[in-house]
This record gives structure tokens, C-alpha cells and sequence, in this order.
């Protein structure tokens, strides 16, 4: 293994010292424009995982109930392509991704309440189809949308990257499937909000203020419309056999909305945002609330003092979760417990969701370390009615990295962080831990 890893180390600078320090460019004679590019991000290291999350987290490489720590390297899943042109007054914008995520199987957690025996029980389904619904993450395509520029105003339409994001913690290493997936400390205390499809409207006031507006592709939602007891957990279901499910996808009667105002003073950056839709279900059973709001509110602060840079932000969302953690929902890879629940008698009870997190950095010369750390926070009063449960769970990640710039086009990042995943809330048990990992090794960016 140490082989292997000196081996891609001098790979990497090899190409990094032959490849152009800039993405390619052609303009025309009447101020047309041309330009592809990318990014090529692999990552080397090791990962641990701790006894509790062994057990929680079935991997056919750990025994359950050991911590164990093993060695990962590949190609992160942040790497892509882009392609940008400008003609005129109007532009284009399109990325990729190397690999596709093709569908599959996920796992659903069953939302019928019979008792603590059956909240989370899980089913595998055929997603392959749902899985490009909204043209969520992990696609092909991942961007691609059309500006319009007039005056200080602009329209743009397509697929593009979230409204409310503007900055993330430097957390880089890890994402990746053999690694549990880990980047920028998503669902620890960084959420981002899922890219959808959308109209957007833009109005730069002037260089401390500007402020945007969208209509947004609605999320969707899974109910199961059965409202018989689910199976236990642990019930043997194979890929294509029957189960009970009765899955009802959400629709809307509107599109979802967003805004963003940013000012700017001076060293200080300060953006609020927020989201909001409300989805609708037809054929639920009898009694059962047909109707679900889920929005969020975001305040990110940014600070630079010469070299010394600080990134705060905080959030404060309502059922901005879902079932499969990731796709059709407002925001990607927040946890079931940061979703909606039903009540045995089909009644809805939200779902709150604190985040806060801070990245500090410092640059001297080629040099620039981060440190970085953020909590999440999810709790509902659903799972005040289950007996002996955690009211609540806390998710939190920390850590260090280093960006050292080689080249204009080439950094290695070596970087240590912690994840914790906290406890399962209303499950009956008291401190029924998920676990925790730590990856530490290093990502090659290479840019072009």
C-alpha cells in the first residue's frame, strides 16, 4: 500500500507539471467566447471507523463491533468538466461528471408509526428511474442553465448550482462511495441546498448590494399509503420480491421559491436566504393530512482581513430531510430524522433542524491551512411520545487541512477530520450511538 501511494504522489505531480495552468479559451472577433475546462480531484488515505458504527453501518470489510481502519484511494466525486460560452448577451454553462451513478437500490425508511419496534424499519426498491427524477445529484449533467444580461439585470434557466450556497467549509477528503461519502461536512452542520431545476432573476444594485429571486422545480416525497405495521426491522426483503409498501409520490400546485439578498461592506460579506415549498399527496388513507411545508432560512457571514479569512454560517429548517437522505429533497444527505413524521392517526409533526458551522483559514506565501468545525441538530415532538427515546440528535464534524499551492493549477491538500453521527432519536433506547469516522490523507486537485 505504501508502494501505491508514492506511486500516485509522483503520478500526480507529473501531470500536474505537464498539464496548461489554464482551462482552453477561444474568442471570436465580435467578443465571442469559448472555454472548457475542469477539475481532477484523487484522493489517498486512510479511513477508521469506530465499534458503534460498525454495527450501525454494515460493511462486508469490518466485523461488527471492531473499530477498524483501512486504506482508500480514487478519483473523488467532486471531480467534473465544464464547457462555458458567451455570445453576446446571452451565455451558457455546462458540467460533468466523469462517472454516472446509474440507479439501483436504495434503502427506504418506512414512516408509518406502529411503536418503536417499527419506526425505522427499511425495504430495498427499484430506484433506478427515480433516481433521475428532478435531475438531482450525482448526474451526468450536474449543471447546465442559460444567462441573459441586460443592464444590471440578468435571467437565468436550467439546472445550476443552489441559490443560497455561496461559501462551504474546506473539508475536501472522502468523497467517495468507499468512504462513506464525506465532503465540506454536509449534514454535520454544512447543508447544501440541493441543485434543481429553476428560473432565476438577478439585480446587482451596485457593488454592496444585490439580490435574486427564484422558481424552483417542487421536491418530492414518498408516503406509503398502507397504513398496516411495517415490518420489523431486520425482515429479509430481496431485490424485486413484494413487499407492502404503497408509495405515493408528492406533487405540487406551485413551484418551490427562493431568495437571496448579499451585502457587502467593506472586509464583510453577509447573505441571507431562504426556501420554502409545500408538496401534496392524493389517495392517502382516510384522515391522514394530505398537505407539507419545508423550508429553510440561512444567514452565512464572510470576513477577510488580509490573509486571515473567516467563514461562519447558521441555519434553521423545517422538514428539510427525506427518506433516502439525498435525492428529491431541498437539501442533500440530511438524515429520516430531519424529515416529517406521521402520527398514528395520519397527523404530520415537523421536524427542526439547527446548523451552525465556522471555517478559519490563514495564507502565507503557497500556503493555506484551515480549520474547521460544525454542528447539526435535529429534533421533533414526535419523539417526546416514544418512551425511553432521545428526543433529539446531534451530528458534528472537525477538523484541519492544509492547501498547498504547487502550480497555479495543482494543490495538495493533506487533511485530518473527525465525523460524528451522534444518536437515533425516537427509537425507544437511550444513547443509541451511529458512531463515528475519521478520514486523514490527502487530495490532488488538479485544474486545467
Amino acid at each position: 500500500m505504501k508502494k501505491l501511494a508514492i506511486f500516485a504522489i509522483v503520478m500526480a505531480l507529473i501531470a500536474a507539471f505537464s498539464l496548461p495552468a489554464f482551462a482552453y479559451t477561444v474568442e471570436g472577433v465580435k467578443g465571442e467566447r469559448f472555454t472548457i475546462g475542469g477539475l481532477i480531484a484523487y484522493d489517498i488515505g486512510y479511513r477508521n471507523i469506530d465499534s458503534d458504527r460498525s454495527v450501525t453501518v454494515p460493511d462486508p470489510r469490518v466485523v461488527p463491533g471492531n473499530s477498524t481502519t483501512y486504506f482508500f484511494n480514487g478519483l473523488s466525486t467532486n471531480t467534473y468538466m465544464f464547457i462555458n460560452f458567451t455570445v453576446g448577451d446571452v451565455s451558457g454553462f455546462m458540467s460533468m461528471y466523469t462517472y454516472v451513478y446509474t440507479g439501483g437500490y436504495h434503502s427506504y425508511v418506512d414512516n408509518r408509526i406502529e411503536g418503536p419496534a417499527t419506526t425505522y424499519a427499511s425495504y430495498s426498491i427499484n430506484s433506478t428511474s427515480a433516481n433521475y427524477a428532478n435531475l438531482n445529484n450525482n448526474f451526468a449533467a450536474d449543471r447546465w442553465y442559460g444567462t441573459y444580461t441586460f443592464g444590471n439585470f440578468s435571467i437565468q434557466a436550467g439546472k445550476q448550482d443552489a441559490l443560497t450556497v455561496l461559501q462551504v467549509p474546506m473539508a475536501m477528503l472522502g468523497y467517495m462511495g468507499d468512504t462513506g461519502g464525506h465532503i465540506d461536512g454536509i449534514a454535520y452542520g454544512y447543508v447544501y441546498e440541493n441543485k434543481m431545476i429553476d428560473i432565476r432573476f438577478n439585480h446587482y444594485v451596485n457593488k454592496n448590494f444585490r439580490w435574486s429571486f427564484q422558481l424552483i422545480a417542487p421536491p418530492t416525497f414518498a408516503e406509503d399509503a398502507n397504513p398496516a405495521p411495517a415490518p420489523a426491522p431486520g425482515t429479509p426483503i430481496t431485490v424485486g420480491q413484494s413487499s407492502n409498501l404503497n408509495l405515493r409520490e408528492s406533487y405540487a400546485n406551485y413551484p418551490a421559491v427562493g431568495g437571496l439578498a448579499v451585502f457587502t461592506f467593506g472586509p464583510a460579506m453577509i447573505a441571507p436566504g431562504f426556501y420554502w415549498a409545500q408538496v401534496k399527496w392524493d389517495g392517502l388513507p382516510t384522515g391522514w393530512k394530505d398537505s407539507m411545508t419545508t423550508w429553510f432560512v440561512r444567514l452565512p457571514v464572510h470576513l477577510t482581513f488580509g490573509p486571515f479569512v473567516a467563514a461562519v454560517e447558521g441555519l434553521y429548517g423545517v422538514n428539510i430531510g427525506g427518506r433516502t437522505s439525498n435525492n428529491f429533497t431541498p437539501c442533500a444527505s440530511e438524515p429520516s430524522y430531519a424529515m416529517y413524521q406521521r402520527t398514528p392517526s395520519g397527523g404530520i409533526t415537523d421536524a427542526i433542524t439547527y446548523n451552525l458551522w465556522a471555517d478559519l483559514s490563514y495564507t502565507f506565501g503557497p500556503v493555506t491551512p484551515h480549520i474547521y468545525a460544525g454542528m447539526a441538530n435535529y429534533s421533533s415532538d414526535y419523539f417526546k411520545t416514544i418512551p425511553g427515546s432521545d428526543n433529539d440528535a446531534t451530528r458534528s464534524f472537525y477538523g484541519i487541512n492544509v492547501w498547498y499551492k504547487i502550480t497555479p493549477n495543482f494543490y495538495i491538500v493533506p487533511e485530518f477530520t473527525i465525523y460524528d453521527l451522534g444518536n437515533v432519536p425516537g427509537i425507544g433506547i437511550k444513547n443509541y450511538k451511529l458512531g463515528k469516522d475519521w478520514l486523514a490523507g490527502a487530495e490532488f486537485r488538479f485544474s486545467f
